[in-house]
C-alpha cells in the first residue's frame, strides 16, 4: 500500500529502511515485496543504532533463516552476493559473524537459565503462579469478609 502511494523503497526514517526492520523480524513477505522493486538496496547502512548494519546482517542478528535466505537468494541474482557476505558492520563483522556470535550469546544465556532453574527449584511455571494467585484472592476475600462480619 505504502509503496504504490509513492513512498521510497529505500526510505531510511530513522535512519533504517523498512528492509533493515523486515529483515531483523523475519518479515518474509514484505521482504518479497520490498525485494520486488529493482531500486531496492540490499547494502543499504542502517544508521538508527550507529552499527551500519545491513539487512543481511539484521537478518542474522534476528536469527531469522528465512529472511537470510531470501536475502541471499536476491542477493545472489543482482550479482552483490560477494559484496554483502563481505560487509563488516560497526564492530568489524561480517553477517555470518553477527548470526555466530548471537548463536553463542543464545547458548551461553540458555545454559546460565538451566543453572537457575536448578537454583531456583525448577523451569518457570505461570500457571502455576496464577493458580497460586487465585488461591492468595480467595483466601484472601474471605479474610477481609470475616473481618467485617466479626
Amino acid at each position: 500500500l505504502l509503496l504504490s502511494n509513492g513512498c521510497h523503497v529505500n526510505a531510511a526514517a530513522g535512519g533504517a529502511t523498512a528492509l533493515h526492520r523486515a529483515s531483523y523480524s523475519g518479515a518474509v513477505a514484505t521482504m518479497k515485496l520490498l525485494l520486488d522493486d529493482p531500486t531496492c538496496d540490499l547494502l543499504a547502512r542502517d544508521t538508527s543504532f550507529g552499527d551500519q548494519a545491513s539487512p543481511l546482517h539484521k537478518a542474522c542478528a534476528g536469527g531469522r533463516y528465512l529472511a537470510v535466505q531470501l536475502l541471499l537468494d536476491d542477493l545472489k541474482a543482482r550479482s552483490q552476493l560477494g559484496t554483502a557476505v563481505s560487509m563488516r558492520d560497526s564492530t568489524g563483522r561480517a553477517p555470518i559473524e553477527v548470526a555466530k556470535d548471537k548463536q553463542q550469546r543464545a547458548e551461553d544465556e540458555s545454559r546460565s537459565v538451566v543453572r537457575w532453574n536448578s537454583v531456583a527449584g525448577g523451569e518457570p511455571n505461570w500457571g502455576r503462579c496464577v493458580q497460586v494467585r487465585g488461591w492468595i484472592n480467595t483466601r484472601y476475600s474471605i479474610l477481609i469478609l470475616n473481618c467485617y462480619s466479626g
